[in-house]
Parts: C-alpha cells; sequence; structure tokens
C-alpha cells in the first residue's frame, strides 16, 4: 500500500507516512484511504499525479519540434514554438502551485523551447539587419 498524498510505500499497520506525515486511515476493506482525499491540505493537493502532467510534457516537446521546423526554412514556426513552451511553463507552476509534484520534464522542455525560439528569433533579426545592409 501506499501514501495517497506522495506515493512512498507503507507498511500494513501505517498510521503515518514516514515522508510528509499524512495521516492514514484503513476502511473496512482494508484499502487505504487518506484523511484529506481530493482536499487541499496544507495548500497542496494530495493527488499523487498533477493535473496536466502529460499535457505539459506534450507542449514542452512541440515547442522544441516547431523550433526545430523553422529551420528547414519555413518562417515564423518558432513563434509557435515560444508560445507553446510558455504554455507548458505555465502550467507546470499551476501544478507546482496546486500539487505535491509536477512535470520536470514539461518544465523544462518548456524552457528549451522558450530560450530556443527567442535564440532563433534573435539569430533570424541579425541575418536579417545582415542581409538588408549588404544590399545597400
Amino acid at each position: 500500500m501506499f501514501c495517497k498524498k506522495c506515493g512512498k510505500a507503507l507498511d500494513e499497520n501505517a498510521k503515518f507516512c514516514p515522508v510528509c506525515g499524512e495521516s492514514v486511515n484503513h476502511d473496512e476493506s482494508g484499502v487505504v484511504v487518506s484523511e484529506n482525499q481530493g482536499t487541499k491540505a496544507a495548500g497542496v493537493m494530495t493527488n499523487i499525479r498533477p493535473k496536466y502532467w502529460v499535457t505539459t510534457t506534450i507542449l514542452g516537446i512541440l515547442s522544441i519540434v516547431f523550433v526545430a521546423i523553422n529551420f528547414l526554412g519555413i518562417p515564423v514556426v518558432h513563434l509557435i514554438g515560444i508560445v507553446l513552451g510558455i504554455v507548458a511553463i505555465v502550467y507546470c507552476k499551476n501544478d507546482q502551485r496546486n500539487y505535491l509534484y509536477y512535470s520536470k520534464a514539461g518544465m523544462i522542455t518548456g524552457i528549451i523551447g522558450v530560450i530556443s525560439g527567442t535564440g532563433v528569433a534573435i539569430y533570424g533579426m541579425i541575418v536579417g539587419i545582415l542581409i538588408a545592409m549588404q544590399q545597400l
């Protein structure tokens, strides 16, 4: 059996989780029931998996993909990558604020997408300026 708050394995007769201190109750069928299950306890949701866990990871990966597509010669798709990366970061922050965990992969890929998309945008502006100066 596992803690409903942090997911740590518990002893059969445990009354509290040794890691997070969550109170554990056993119902008549022997199933572990957290006292605060489904509610906000100490500012943290007791659900183990955050709401946007998969969504943030997918958005972060897509942000990197759209930035990479820009190098194939398709203009302005890096802007879509930047927006997707920002959305992934915002969703991760939302999960971090409301749940015990958040998708670190979503956060990291979102940050990489925003940074690389911004770098591509700056690079494109510099190249555009240099080309314009050569034509004068």
